[in-house]
């Protein structure tokens, strides 16, 4: 007896509706997970032994067709006429004649009944979880003939069309659904599979920045020229010709009046790497300067 009631599916997420696609894909997993039991429940119910009035009907109506076949067994067909009430052999299955003919059963698929089956599955010991070597038995609408497919094919094949139905993961071209990455994972750079939010960019550029060290590519710095000429804006340098500086005047009144800077003070230390120019440095051929510099390498 087949008992078991299926579960509606609920309304399906739809990438063109973001407003509720999350709370949708949440029920329709939810779903799938209730119709898998479900399902496989049913399969359990169809292989077990037939208990209700209407099984019963069918399994005696299928014992007679047998039985009368049996009789009239004609053994394999080819190319024979055949008569109402003859069973043949074909492809492995044994047929009844409903109408006589000379066509086979993929021919002619309504002149002949396939017979016998429904015994065979009922009759069968039940099986409650199928695994992927497991086979099903399908009608080939193209052949008109009876085949079968493992249950690892049965899979492959919904899933491949589900996946057409239902994208719910998000890529680079297609949208849908993304988990958010943590401060640690968009410090770390390598994962390309979660997004980013703007305060968690926030919060990762300032951990990165503050732990950058001092002439670390990324990193400013106020440096002097050690080469003559001018360098503008953009332009680089190596660090070899390059001092960390500072500004230097003869007045202890910043922030009170405007004050010349009658030059810069230089250091010994070169930085490492290459960097790029943020401002001018110099004036002339002649003179060296110094400005604010970007470390790119």
């Amino acid at each position: 007896m087949i008992d078991q009631t299926l579960t509606t599916p609920p309304d399906a997420p739809s990438s063109n509706d973001i407003p509720t696609f999350r709370t949708r894909f949440d029920a329709f997993i939810a779903w799938i997970v209730t119709f898998v039991s479900q399902l496989t429940t049913v399969i359990s119910q169809i292989n077990s032994t037939a208990t209700t009035i209407n099984d019963k009907e069918s399994s005696t109506i299928a014992s007679a067709q047998v039985a009368v076949s049996a009789v009239n067994f004609k053994g394999t067909y080819t190319t024979q006429t055949t008569q109402v009430g003859e069973s043949y052999l074909w492809n492995g299955i044994i047929y009844l004649v409903l109408v006589a003919g000379n066509t086979s059963p993929t021919t002619s698929p309504s002149n002949w009944k396939a017979i016998g089956i429904s015994d065979q599955i009922h009759s069968s010991s039940s099986k409650t979880t199928p695994i992927d070597a497991d086979e099903f038995g399908i009608w080939d609408s193209i052949s008109a003939s009876l085949k079968k497919v493992t249950f690892v094919n049965l899979k492959s094949t919904l899933k491949t069309y589900f996946d057409t139905i239902y994208n719910i993961y998000a890529t680079e071209t297609t949208a849908g659904i993304i988990e958010i990455a943590t401060n640690t994972e968009t410090i770390a750079g390598s994962d390309n599979t979660r997004s980013v939010t703007p305060q968690g960019l926030k919060n990762a550029l300032g951990q990165l920045n503050a732990g950058l060290s001092i002439g670390a590519v990324g990193t400013y710095a106020f440096l002097g020229k050690t080469v003559a000429g001018i360098t503008n804006v953009g332009e680089t340098l190596a660090g070899s010709s390059l001092r960390y500086a500072g500004i230097d005047t003869n007045s202890n009144v910043w922030n009170t009046q405007d004050v010349p800077a009658h030059r810069y003070s230089g250091s010994v230390n070169a930085p490492s790497g290459t960097w790029r120019c943020m401002g001018t440095a110099g004036s002339l051929t002649t003179t060296y300067g110094a400005s604010l510099w970007l470390r790119i390498a």
